[in-house]
Order: C-alpha cells, then structure tokens, then sequence
C-alpha cells in the first residue's frame, strides 16, 4: 500500500469477492474507499457489485457512509 497500489487492490479484492482481504485493506485505510488514482468511489462500489457479493458491497458501503459521517482529517 506504500507504493499507492491500495485503490487497485481494493478494487481487484472487491471483484474477486474477498471480503477478508477488502476487511484488511479498510481497517488499514478506510480512505481507500474514495480511492486513490485512477479509482474513485464509484468504480469501488461498481466492484462490488461485479461479484455479486453482498457481503462486499456492504463492508465497503458501510465504510463509505463511517468516513463521510466522520468527515476528512
């Protein structure tokens, strides 16, 4: 995640449906959600629901709403 990968691995866990890893990835940064590069929160809620896990959809959802709630630092 040091080297600015954590958007895409977030968005590559969300469509394969690893919801352990997607879990990691946000406890770690839960700004990962609005993305950083080329991703933003849209293409991270559309990976979502590529797989078809709701389970995924709604860790990632719910983290979306906790940092919007909190605000930014």
């Amino acid at each position: 995640m040091r080297g600015g990968y954590g958007g895409w691995l977030l968005y590559t866990a969300s469509c394969g449906g690893d919801v352990g890893f997607v879990r990691e990835l946000l406890d770690r940064d839960p700004f990962l959600v609005f993305g950083d590069g080329e991703y933003e929160v849209s293409d991270m809620l559309y990976a979502t629901c590529h797989n078809r896990s709701e389970e995924v959809f709604k860790v990632v959802f719910d983290c979306c709403a906790g940092v919007a709630k909190k605000g930014l630092p």
